[in-house]
């Protein structure tokens, strides 16, 4: 759940794919984020899914038009996707998202 309330559903199996989010799932079905907005966890919820097979690194060439719309927002919430990245513990995403 996010700081305005609104609940945002992942399946359990894209969860397991990050070990803090399993990690902090455990054995319950309910996350409160009290500092993150919807908007962010709905972009990290993006992120999951698009990454939700991958076994290691992308070709950034098959990918670099998905990350320029991926990170296509405005300074604020910029700074609010990388740290909830660090507390979410995304590597992938941080790495891509110092590129910029």
């Amino acid at each position: 759940m996010s700081s305005e309330g609104e609940v945002i559903t992942i399946d359990r199996e894209v969860a397991n794919r990050f070990e803090r989010l399993k990690e902090l799932l455990g054995a319950n079905d309910f996350l409160y984020f009290p500092n993150t907005r919807s908007i962010i966890l709905r972009k990290l919820l993006t992120w999951s899914f698009y990454h939700k097979y991958d076994p290691g690194p992308r070709n950034d060439d098959d990918s670099t038009s998905w990350y320029t719309e991926f990170f296509d927002v405005d300074q604020g919430t910029l700074l609010e996707l990388i740290e909830t990245a660090c507390f979410l513990d995304l590597p992938k995403l941080l790495n891509k998202a110092q590129g910029l």
